[in-house]
Protein backbone atom coordinates (compact mmCIF):
# COMPACT_ATOMS: atom_id res chain seq x y z
CA UNK A 1 0.00 0.00 0.00
CA UNK A 2 1.50 3.40 -1.01
CA UNK A 3 -0.30 6.65 0.43
CA UNK A 4 0.61 10.02 -1.13
CA UNK A 5 -0.40 13.17 0.07
CA UNK A 6 -1.99 15.91 -2.29
CA UNK A 7 -0.73 19.31 -2.15
CA UNK A 8 -3.21 21.94 -1.80
CA UNK A 9 -6.17 20.05 -1.87
CA UNK A 10 -9.22 20.41 0.26
CA UNK A 11 -11.40 18.15 1.87
CA UNK A 12 -14.95 17.61 0.71
CA UNK A 13 -15.93 17.02 4.31
CA UNK A 14 -14.34 19.70 6.57
CA UNK A 15 -13.00 22.13 3.78
CA UNK A 16 -9.07 21.60 5.45
CA UNK A 17 -6.17 22.28 2.92
CA UNK A 18 -3.34 20.13 2.98
CA UNK A 19 -5.00 17.18 5.23
CA UNK A 20 -6.08 14.72 2.25
CA UNK A 21 -4.06 11.52 0.83
CA UNK A 22 -4.77 8.51 -1.38
CA UNK A 23 -3.90 4.95 -0.89
CA UNK A 24 -2.79 2.83 -3.94
CA UNK A 25 -3.56 -0.66 -2.68
CA UNK A 26 -4.86 -3.85 -4.25
CA UNK A 27 -8.35 -3.30 -4.06
CA UNK A 28 -8.12 0.29 -6.01
CA UNK A 29 -7.75 3.46 -4.64
CA UNK A 30 -8.94 5.87 -1.43
CA UNK A 31 -9.27 9.23 -0.31
CA UNK A 32 -8.87 10.41 2.74
CA UNK A 33 -8.53 12.96 5.85
CA UNK A 34 -6.73 13.08 8.73
CA UNK A 35 -8.41 15.72 10.50
CA UNK A 36 -11.61 14.75 10.10
CA UNK A 37 -11.03 11.10 9.20
CA UNK A 38 -13.55 11.25 6.27
CA UNK A 39 -12.58 8.24 3.56
CA UNK A 40 -13.87 7.69 -0.22
CA UNK A 41 -12.82 4.90 -2.13
CA UNK A 42 -12.49 4.70 -5.86
CA UNK A 43 -14.18 2.52 -8.18
CA UNK A 44 -11.62 0.87 -10.45
CA UNK A 45 -11.68 0.54 -13.83
CA UNK A 46 -12.79 -2.47 -14.23
CA UNK A 47 -16.07 -2.07 -12.58
CA UNK A 48 -17.21 0.67 -15.14
CA UNK A 49 -16.14 -1.43 -18.16
CA UNK A 50 -19.21 -1.88 -20.54
CA UNK A 51 -19.21 -5.19 -22.65
CA UNK A 52 -20.42 -4.92 -26.60
CA UNK A 53 -21.71 -7.45 -28.46
CA UNK A 54 -20.40 -7.74 -31.75
CA UNK A 55 -22.77 -8.85 -34.77
CA UNK A 56 -21.24 -10.33 -37.69
CA UNK A 57 -21.80 -8.50 -41.15
CA UNK A 58 -22.13 -9.32 -44.82
CA UNK A 59 -19.95 -7.12 -47.30
CA UNK A 60 -20.67 -7.11 -51.38
CA UNK A 61 -18.73 -9.33 -53.38
CA UNK A 62 -16.28 -7.51 -54.85
CA UNK A 63 -15.48 -8.41 -58.97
Amino acid sequence: MKKRFIAGAKCKNCQAEDTTFINYGENGESLHCVKCDFSEKKETEDVKTVVQEWAPIKLPDID
